[in-house]
């Protein structure tokens, strides 16, 4: 159920509830690229944080724009190999600023 969609990444309170228009992407099955995600978005697996497909995800907004394409359904997709790229930065515990974000 895509209305339970929630960001993994730290600092995004993205969900598709609030944001319908963005996509959610499940973590890669390959196992290498996979791995290139969770460093990216400073995470581990852990107690705390587990990868499980069909409800673990990253929002769009943390591609740019060379990693995704639209498909012929109007959906944003990701190309082969994506990484997400693109992370708030913290101003202070109460506000943040996008680095390198884009509206796509």
């Amino acid at each position: 159920d895509t209305r339970h969609c929630y960001c993994s990444v730290p600092q995004c309170s993205n969900n598709k509830k609030h944001f319908p228009y963005l996509s959610f992407h499940d973590f890669p099955a390959d196992a290498q690229i996979r791995a290139r995600w969770v460093t990216a978005i400073r995470r581990d697996e852990g107690p705390n944080f587990k990868i499980l497909r069909g409800s673990t995800y990253v929002c769009t907004q943390h591609f740019s724009s060379k990693e995704t394409y639209v498909s012929a359904s109007g959906r944003k997709k990701l190309k082969k190999g994506a990484v997400p790229s693109k992370f708030p930065i913290l101003q202070d515990t109460t506000s943040c600023r996008w680095f390198h974000f884009l509206k796509n």
